[in-house]
């Protein structure tokens, strides 16, 4: 079922804001876009200017997507996450992961818990 417009664009999209800067540029900008919603991306000097710029390139990218009667996803949210992961590995690192814990006295899904975060953080 499609919806105006003015419901899609006030619907709780999940954007992202990074710093960009070419090897042979001397000054960078800020590239925003839209995680469910690959393509919708717009750019600035500053981070207001880019998400300024985001929300107009999100109406342009629903309107065509509306014209071409494309599907519209919902956007991602907190509350449709339960926290619990099916996690499958090698019996080998099942093992070297239990005694990590084990060393470091804590639970084999906190030292999992604690390794995603690291990489949440730095990737």
């Amino acid at each position: 079922m499609t919806h105006p417009l003015e419901t899609y664009l006030n619907l709780p999209w999940s954007y992202r804001l990074e710093w960009w800067q070419d090897d042979d540029a001397s000054q960078g900008y800020y590239v925003a876009t839209i995680d469910e919603l690959p393509g919708c991306m717009s750019d600035g000097e500053t981070t207001e200017q880019a998400l300024t710029n985001l929300k107009e390139a999100l109406e342009l990218h629903l309107e065509s997507m509306l014209d071409a009667k494309i599907a519209i996803p919902e956007p991602m949210q907190p509350s449709h996450y339960k926290g619990q992961i099916a996690y499958r590995t090698t019996p080998t690192k099942h093992y070297q992961m239990t005694l990590k814990a084990k060393q470091r006295g804590i639970s084999l899904n906190q030292l999992i818990d604690e390794a995603v975060e690291k990489h949440l953080k730095t990737g």
